[in-house]
């Protein structure tokens, strides 16, 4: 997938297409054309009637994957199929590990995380989403404990601890040791409650050990096993969009449907050291430059914007 520009259909959403001439260092030279669709798709998922909606999409180990609306992740080629099944709801989120690239997390509808080997084609566990309270689990790099970070900002909190909450968007650090989940949804961010007044969507990052990816027959204690949560937070009015850490790892930014990008420290404790401002419509998508200083996004109404890693936009908009 290397030098290949992948996209799911933003109209009927139900096709992938694949620009494999697509240079990242030079965007505008992609020539559109008919062959190029021809040859590259669109790929169908499914046929007939039986035709899913494209929610989520990604490359793993050397293929397209693509999570719908249907509950499940299909293998995306000149012959798309369904990879696995299994989930008991809609897969909104995908995360490949960056270091191990037959692993991968699905973000599921019914409130839990998905765990999966795509070699073995099976989920090997799976952890569930629940309100924990704002703030810091262990610090990292011995983060000060602020007041700043411990409170929830700009909007009064009326979820409460323990209510399972819908993943929506997930990511592994560049790094592989942290794992990142945003909440919200067209329903809600809160599983079966629709009509929750609170709809805003939580944060929360987890320290990344080999026992995600053991299979759950193998642990040792009762009880469902959860990864260590290191921080959560509760700041967005409307659902997390989009999560992305920087390539180094360092910051860790996030989008949501109230136009809004906040920016985090990763080592100070996850302290919000940015805000983007500046869209029109809920921010969809977020990515880092190679090199990390730059950090782009486009929103629902097809804005592009460019931003440093404060939060501030550049000066050069049309990089």
């Amino acid at each position: 997938m290397r030098g290949a520009l992948v996209t799911g259909d933003g109209v009927i959403r139900e096709s992938v297409l694949q620009w494999p001439g697509w240079n990242p260092e030079d965007p505008d030279d992609l020539q559109v054309t008919e062959s190029t669709v021809k040859d590259t798709g669109p790929f169908m998922l499914g046929d007939g009637d039986n035709v899913p909606s494209v929610i989520s999409l990604d490359c793993l180990d050397g293929f397209i994957v693509a999570g719908d609306d249907s509950n499940d992740i299909w293998e995306v080629d000149a012959d798309p199929k369904v990879m696995v099944e299994g989930q008991s709801g809609a897969v909104s989120g995908i995360a490949p590990h960056p270091l191990r690239p037959n692993l991968y997390c699905t973000a599921c509808g019914d409130g839990s995380v998905y765990v999966w080997d795509s070699g073995l084609r099976k989920s090997l566990r799976s952890f569930e989403i629940r309100r924990g309270r704002d703030g810091h689990g262990p610090r990292l790099q011995n983060a000060p404990r602020t007041d700043d970070n411990l409170k929830i900002r700009g909007k009064k909190p009326v979820m409460k601890a323990g209510e399972l909450l819908r993943p929506k968007v997930c990511c592994f650090s560049s790094q592989g040791d942290l794992f990142v989940i945003g909440t919200g949804g067209d329903s809600g961010g809160v599983v079966g409650a629709p009509d929750h007044p609170d709809k805003g969507g939580v944060l929360q990052v987890f320290a990344v050990t080999a026992e995600m990816f053991q299979p759950e027959e193998l642990d040792d204690d009762e009880g469902q096993w959860a990864p260590r949560k290191l921080w959560e937070v509760h700041e967005a009015a409307e659902g997390i969009e989009a999560v992305r850490f920087s390539p180094d790892g360092s910051l860790l930014a996030a989008s949501d449907r109230d136009n809004f990008i906040n920016i985090y420290d990763v080592g100070d404790g996850f302290r919000r050291v940015g805000k983007c401002v500046g869209h029109s419509s809920a921010v969809l998508q977020i990515d880092w430059s190679v090199d990390g200083k730059v950090l782009m996004s486009n929103s629902m109404d097809h804005e592009v914007k460019y931003w440093d890693r404060r939060g501030r936009a550049t000066a050069d908009q049309t990089q």
